[in-house]
């Protein structure tokens, strides 16, 4: 599995594992791929959600 993540800006923050990056509050998006998919998870006032398929296409078009 590889690991993105970002600011809420859009750049692309570097660390040294998972753990640290999820407690961070400078991450905002993190995008977690593997060999059959790849999802994106957005820092929300609940926690983290991951966003749908259907919604990136809306945010798309």
């Amino acid at each position: 599995m590889t690991y993105e993540y970002f600011d809420d800006k859009g750049s692309e923050l570097v660390y040294g594992n998972f753990i640290n990056a999820v407690r961070d509050i400078k991450v905002y998006r993190i995008i977690v791929t593997n060999a059959i998919v790849s999802n994106t998870y957005f820092r929300s006032g609940a926690g983290w959600e991951r966003m749908d398929s259907k919604e990136e296409i809306n945010d798309e078009i």
